[in-house]
């Protein structure tokens, strides 16, 4: 994530006019505008700002795009995508957030790296819906939690949650 400064109410004419040499502007506002400049390694288009003299500063373009089109700095937020293009500079596409509102957008959207799945479907997952039935009906029984944690390959706070139905809440 990147927190803007005060970089960007100094932006320049030039700078601007440098920005949009950058961009497929559509005459339908619709669709994305795509940054045809230099991009960061996941898609997101980057924008080099002369901060002083023979010191530049990186930004993502989206950031630069938001900037000039509300004449906002969206210092300590994030510039997040309607249309989840990364290269999108569009400014009908863009929003401001919080890092948590990103997270969430990027969890709603299916794009997060922890799109984990419930129960079986979860790729971390030692047991199945069985298991946790059975150690739920009191088939193990006389064990301890390490016990059973044991067996299946888990730790004994795993096998608490499950009976506790702090996990696998969806088991009946």
């Amino acid at each position: 994530m990147e927190i803007a400064t005060d970089i960007l109410p100094n932006l320049s004419q030039s700078d601007m006019k440098r920005f949009w040499r950058n961009v497929d502007v559509l005459s339908d506002e619709n669709k994305c505008w795509n940054w045809n400049g230099g991009k960061r390694r996941r898609g997101y288009g980057r924008f080099y700002v002369q901060v002083e003299k023979n010191k530049d500063k990186s930004f993502v373009a989206s950031r630069i795009s938001y900037f000039i089109e509300n004449k906002v700095d969206p210092v300590g937020l994030t510039v997040l995508h309607k249309c989840d293009n990364p290269s999108c500079v569009n400014p009908n596409h863009l929003f401001l957030g919080t890092p948590s509102d990103n997270s969430k957008d990027m969890i709603e959207k299916g794009r997060g790296k922890m799109q984990f799945k419930d129960g079986e479907d979860h790729p971390g997952a030692k047991i199945t819906e069985d298991i946790v039935r059975d150690i739920r009906s009191g088939k193990y029984n006389g064990l301890t939690q390490i016990e059973i944690g044991k067996i299946f390959g888990v730790v004994a706070s795993v096998i608490s949650n499950i009976k506790n139905f702090k996990c696998w809440k969806h088991v009946n």
